[in-house]
């Protein structure tokens, strides 16, 4: 079974699901909602049957889908599976007070996820996968197996492929598609999402990797992302509006086999100042000894997030505005992982509307292992969600042999909103991918882009 999760947040997550079933238009949409709210119930029998509200929200939740099936073509199997589902966990609850976990099994042959138990989801590598550079075969759900290599041997000879933004039901999917492109174009993201996250998140990549290389020989073949949607939705993310790209690539790699990122991904530790000084008081070491706890307290990130620097003021000379040369990328890395928590200054900070403030950074980091993938983050928007524009040279290598493979420009004004794009370079060839359409880029192009990326991907060759 599924971690247990809140009575808040599996009655949003219903919520969610009473939405889609009032506004979804296609039968075949209507009918992956029906397995998908089949799927979750099933893994969250033992917080569902303890809790009155979750119940009630179900009962109503029945009534909507039975009635809104009546005019669908949808398996009537697969219909009567998950109201006999909710109608199971609302009897039983109504006879005995709750469900125990356990000691009932819902109705019908409804499989649980492989590699789950009731100790919680696995996470280990899959059965089968040798290592980030090793073959993976498994069963996807349309019983298609799936083999990294061969998938690999395709999409490495191939340009990237469109993918269509939008369904029935959902249209703003470009911050979906922006990570799929860089995902399946870049190699050790694409190893990590089709190899390495739990069995039910895995067959789901590996399905719409399946259906991208399809869309590779057939070009006729329409390709979407809805199936990542409702992965999410799983996940308690809202299935119908635009998401942060940043926030998405975290939660999916949150899900990924933990000794993978170590092995392939740069890690780097974080010092939080403000935990050290209150456990200062506790133990009595003082914060410039390294035998502090908290002096870098094992918290690993593989996603490092780089403040922007604050911005240079141009100036006026023999009768020509120069304008200072912008920040390069390893530059920004190197601060970000060269502070010393031990002597804090106050330091400027850009805000949204352009004005510098003082502040003391309180988080400081280092790098823990230097490995031949880097994934970075510039910190585009301010904790209201508005957007900080200010550009840096990403054009530049790094010294330690990282080049930029990929990256994903925001378009917009804040966080919730505008469009995402993503460029990728396969065989000293840059592509922009905006949505369906993909065409080449010139080096020169895809560099300024980068300028004002928001998401970078460095690779190291050996």
């Amino acid at each position: 079974m599924s971690a247990p999760v809140t009575e808040e947040k599996m009655l949003a997550t219903l919520g969610t699901y009473e939405k889609f079933f009032t506004q979804a238009k296609a039968d075949a949409t209507y009918s992956i909602g029906l397995l998908k709210l089949q799927n979750y119930l099933t893994n969250r029998q033992g917080d569902i049957t303890q809790s009155i509200p979750v119940l009630a929200k179900l009962g109503v939740l029945n009534g909507l889908i039975t009635e809104r099936s009546l005019d669908r073509h949808v398996d009537t199997g697969q219909l009567a599976a998950v109201s006999s589902l909710i109608t199971f966990y609302i009897e039983g609850a109504s006879r005995d007070g709750f469900v125990p976990q356990g000691d009932k099994k819902p109705p019908g042959d409804i499989k649980q996820p492989k590699g789950s138990d009731d100790e919680g989801e696995k996470t280990d590598t899959p059965k089968g996968a040798k290592s980030s550079a090793g073959s993976s075969k498994s069963g996807g759900t349309d019983g298609i197996a799936f083999d990294l290599k061969t998938f690999e041997s395709v999409i490495d000879a191939s340009n990237p492929v469109g993918i269509v933004n939008g369904t029935d039901l959902t249209s703003n999917n470009c911050f979906l598609i922006s990570l799929v492109q860089v995902i399946f174009n870049t190699p050790e993201l694409r190893r990590t999402f089709l190899t390495q996250p739990s069995q039910n998140d895995r067959e789901i990549w590996q399905n719409l990797a399946l259906a991208y290389a399809q869309k590779i020989q057939d070009p006729r073949t329409k390709l979407n992302v809805e199936a990542l949607r409702f992965l999410l939705l799983d996940k308690g993310i809202d299935l119908f509006n635009q998401q942060d790209a940043a926030q998405i690539l975290e939660l999916m790699v949150a899900n990924i086999n933990i000794e993978h990122l170590k092995s392939v991904w740069t890690e780097v530790l974080h010092f939080d100042l403000e935990r050290a000084k209150a456990s200062e008081k506790e133990d009595g070491i003082k914060l410039n000894d390294e035998a502090h706890p908290y002096y870098y307290k094992d918290d690993s990130m593989f996603l490092h997030h780089l403040p922007l620097p604050e911005p240079q003021v141009g100036k006026y000379d023999l009768g020509f505005w120069l304008m200072p040369q912008p920040p390069s990328m390893p530059a920004l890395f190197r601060d970000f992982t060269t502070a010393d928590p031990r002597g804090l200054d106050a330091r400027r900070v850009i805000t949204t509307n352009g004005t510098v403030e003082a502040s003391i950074d309180l988080h400081h980091y280092k790098i823990k292992a230097l490995k031949d993938f880097l994934a970075l983050q510039l910190l585009r928007f301010d904790n209201y969600g508005n957007k900080i524009n200010a550009s840096v040279d990403a054009k530049d290598s790094f010294a330690t042999g990282h080049k930029l493979q990929s990256f994903i420009v925001h378009d917009g004004y804040t966080m919730k909103g505008g469009h995402y794009v993503s460029y990728v370079k396969k065989q000293d060839q840059w592509y922009r991918c905006d949505d369906s359409q993909v065409r080449p880029a010139k080096e020169a192009e895809a560099f300024r882009a980068a300028g004002d990326a928001y998401l970078f991907f460095y690779h190291r060759n050996r």
